[in-house]
């Protein structure tokens, strides 16, 4: 109920204006149920001007301006405050990886890649498939394996931009990239796990234990 969860946001606004989290929380129904990212880039401003130093908002809004804004210089430096505020964030780790490989900063993007793998317990559930696929996705040759044995226990990231990663992968001279599509389509469960049969590296391919 779209109406009434608005009019809970405006409510907990008004009654605590500088309260950074309820700020962020009305940002992200803003962006992801309203598309409305002026009004959400405006929550996000807000919400950092009452706490600037809240790595879990400085990621949230990294992820606006990278993936709704495309403003990739300002999502890097969001990225890096949130770091800064707490280096081992697993999530800000893998997204800011995500990043990197999009503008090509390729040894950068690994590093990064690795240190999320390092934390990844203590992400969100969906973060394992996502950094299985950016590594399946860039660091070739790489098995399909791990993203495989992820995929058939269940993992998903529901409503994940791939599609970038896909493209630029594609661009940078991936060896399967109609594979690369098919599992971006999979992760973010745009499409079923029988799809990837018709690919023989998906058939042959033996899971990890």
């Amino acid at each position: 109920d779209y109406v009434a969860a608005e009019a809970m946001y405006e409510r907990a606004v008004e009654a605590d204006p500088k309260h950074a989290c309820n700020l962020a929380n009305y940002a992200l129904f803003l962006m992801n149920q309203r598309q409305d990212y002026i009004a959400a880039e405006a929550m996000y401003e807000r919400s950092l001007e009452a706490d600037q130093n809240h790595a879990g908002i400085l990621g949230s809004y990294a992820i606006f301006l990278d993936v709704y804004k495309k403003d990739y210089a300002a999502a890097e430096k969001m990225y890096q405050l949130a770091l800064e505020a707490a280096p081992e964030n697993a999530n800000c780790l893998g997204n800011y990886a995500r990043l990197l490989f999009l503008r090509g900063d390729k040894t950068k993007a690994i590093e990064m890649l690795e240190q999320a793998e390092q934390h990844q317990e203590n992400g969100p559930a969906d973060l394992p498939v996502e950094l299985a696929f950016y590594r399946y996705a860039h660091c070739q040759p790489q098995p399909i394996s791990p993203l495989k044995q992820l995929l058939l226990e269940g993992a998903r990231s529901l409503d994940w931009n791939l599609k970038d990663n896909v493209r630029r992968a594609e661009q940078d001279g991936h060896p399967n990239p109609a594979l690369l599509t098919a599992l971006a389509k999979v992760i973010s469960d745009d499409e079923p796990l029988e799809t990837l049969e018709q690919f023989e590296e998906w058939r042959i391919a033996e899971p990890t234990t």
